[in-house]
């Protein structure tokens, strides 16, 4: 969502189109200014705040323009930011219920701790649609404890989340982070653990959007069918290449091989 009040509306569009993302903004008129957020970074720690402002906006009738719902239909995989669920739960079950029911993959991000501790109701309610999940492991153990789970375990977490209601057909993958640890993925029922390449303090320069990266890197993979190690590979190689680079400026040679 951005605000029709903000200078230079058109730069941001042609900014992200040259980088390939092919941006359509829902544009709100409202009083809100488009959203912004303040990072500070003390040594490999940070700290974010922000104004959601006009992102806090966005409507479910956005998708009744034909042209919006057009881009939904044509396309074959859905990403969901668990931070959306503060703002428009409407629009997620919208895009999770039609991917379930034409058997596409619809996949979701816990994001943060308090996603799952205080919009746990919104998420559980898009779970059942969600057949492939993202999160660390704070994030899970959260998630356990918002529903009452008896269990803290993680591994025993993990497979509950695999478990947890589904309204697809097929198995729910599930992939979790923990940080320098390996990476869980549960697949099929099965779950193997996939080493993380040690990264040396002194390389780590921003934390922020890694793990946005680590699933831009596991989806571009998986949406090609490669195997689960190339996609967990190119997922911890793209956030270690973005906790080396200071903000978004990423180098310009950055292609995963």
């Amino acid at each position: 969502v951005v605000s029709t009040q903000m200078i230079n509306l058109e730069r941001l569009k042609d900014k992200c189109l040259k980088n390939g993302v092919d941006v359509h903004y829902h544009y709100h008129h409202g009083a809100e200014p488009t959203g912004t957020c303040a990072a500070l970074i003390s040594g490999s720690n940070r700290s974010l705040v922000a104004n959601l402002a006009a992102a806090n906006c966005f409507p479910v009738t956005f998708f009744s323009d034909p042209k919006a719902w057009e881009l939904v239909t044509s396309a074959d995989y859905y990403y969901i930011g668990g931070y959306f669920l503060t703002v428009s739960p409407d629009s997620i079950q919208k895009i999770a219920q039609y991917s379930a029911t034409v058997g596409k993959t619809c996949a979701m991000n816990l994001s943060a701790k308090y996603i799952c501790q205080v919009f746990h109701e919104q998420l559980t309610a898009a779970l059942p649609y969600i057949n492939l999940l993202f999160g660390n492991d704070d994030e899970a153990f959260a998630l356990a404890e918002a529903l009452k789970w008896d269990c803290t375990d993680l591994h025993a977490i993990v497979k509950n989340i695999g478990s947890y209601q589904k309204k697809f057909e097929g198995n729910r993958l599930v992939v979790i982070t923990q940080g320098p640890n390996d990476v869980i993925v549960l697949k099929n029922g099965e779950m193997t653990f996939y080493p993380v390449k040690p990264v040396k303090r002194e390389d780590m320069v921003d934390t922020n959007g890694a793990g946005d990266a680590f699933v831009g890197g596991f989806l571009s993979q998986f949406i090609q069918q490669k195997p689960t190690k190339q996609c967990v590979e190119c997922a911890v190689w793209a956030a270690q290449l973005t906790i080396s680079c200071s903000g978004c400026s990423l180098p310009d040679d950055c292609e995963y091989v």
